[in-house]
């Protein structure tokens, strides 16, 4: 059971480092977008949705056709998604 914990415990580290790495690769996107659009469709920082995380991605991917910032995301998303469901395996969600 212990081992169990640790385990878990490490794997919330890496979901959590994941999720913070993702979120710095987004502002990261916006700070790169931002000064190469005009004022009225320049990136508010607040309030976001999934359509203007679409139109990031889009605008990201126009402006830097070889940018690898989308790619870092959605990896690390990937990760943190798979390190929440081996700790979901750990505890028996899945059985």
């Amino acid at each position: 059971m212990t081992l169990r914990l640790v385990v878990a415990l490490v794997l919330l580290l890496v979901a959590a480092s994941c999720g913070m790495a993702s979120t710095a690769a987004l502002w990261r996107m916006v700070e790169e977008v931002n000064p190469k659009l005009p004022e009225n469709d320049k990136f508010d920082p607040m309030w976001w949705a999934f359509p203007k995380y679409l139109r990031l991605f889009r605008e990201y991917r126009r402006l830097y056709p070889s940018g690898r910032l989308v790619r870092r995301h959605w990896s690390l998303v990937t990760a943190m998604f798979a390190s929440l469901l081996g700790v979901a395996f750990l505890f028996g969600f899945f059985r």
